[in-house]
């Protein structure tokens, strides 16, 4: 298992939630958010939810095209911040 072999070779494991975009301000998954949290813990992996660091967005304005809503420039920004706070917290 993964967490096993980060933590036989001193690997440091972080599991990032990323949001479904289509609505990030009434979000509908905070389930399964929640569950991948729960792993991390039973494993001894570090976790971040990204959830925060696009919630204060509109939705639309985190797409690419109203018909692709796979997160664009501002929201892959958004994204590495919260990777990068979650490294900041636990070097």
């Amino acid at each position: 298992m993964l967490a096993e072999y980060c933590k036989a070779n001193s690997i440091r494991l972080l599991i990032a939630s990323l949001p479904e975009l289509h609505d990030v301000n009434h979000y509908r998954f905070q389930r399964i958010t929640d569950l991948l949290r729960n792993a991390a813990k039973q494993y001894g992996a570090e976790f971040v939810d990204i959830l925060p660091y696009v919630a204060n967005q509109r939705s639309s304005n985190l797409w690419v095209t109203p018909s692709d809503v796979h997160a664009n420039a501002l929201a892959h920004d958004l994204i590495a911040r919260g990777l990068f706070a979650a490294f900041e917290r636990h070097p």
